[in-house]
């Protein structure tokens, strides 16, 4: 048995400059940790920029972690904030946003979504909770992706919420 193992080459820099007097070596440390995690679980290696056109660039948000979805070509921000960077399991955070510059949408945006889990509130018309036509259903429905909100992740009342799973029952 042959086994064919493709590795994809994602570019990346990293400038993490905060205002004021700031220094980001722990930040800096902790993308490569997050980085070497990534490497740990997946086939797609992020490696360092030489003078590569299309690149992904781990950047200081002053208020909120996000990514672009998928490549969009040329410089490619990544943002990070405090929050990403100093909470308990960061890790995922810069994770999570490393997938969506890859292309990943967030678990509980498939068109199938209501089969699995309840969003609440007007929060549903929320960028991060409204589904996404032409999502790909022909995968099982995964509660613990590092793609999927928490009921925690948001705010209950102001911004909807995610209730938890759905009763399915399989058989009488």
């Amino acid at each position: 048995i042959y086994t064919t193992v493709f590795i994809l080459i994602i570019c990346f820099t990293s400038v993490l400059q905060k205002p004021l007097n700031s220094t980001d070596a722990w930040e800096q440390m902790k993308i490569q940790k997050a980085i070497k995690l990534f490497h740990i679980v997946s086939c797609v290696r992020f490696v360092p920029r030489t003078n590569q056109k299309d690149y992904v660039k781990f950047v200081w948000s002053k208020n909120e972690c996000h990514s672009v979805l998928g490549q969009v070509g040329g410089a490619q921000d990544i943002a990070l904030s405090d929050d990403c960077l100093y909470k308990p399991g960061y890790r995922g955070a810069v994770v999570h946003e490393m997938m969506h510059a890859l292309g990943f949408i967030h678990e509980h945006q498939r068109l199938d979504r209501d089969c699995y889990v309840i969003v609440t509130g007007y929060g549903k018309s929320l960028h991060n909770l409204i589904q996404i036509a032409g999502t790909d259903s022909r995968f099982p429905y995964d509660f613990n992706s590092i793609m999927h909100y928490r009921q925690r992740d948001y705010l209950k009342g102001i911004y909807g919420e995610i209730l938890g799973t759905q009763d399915i029952a399989l058989s009488d």
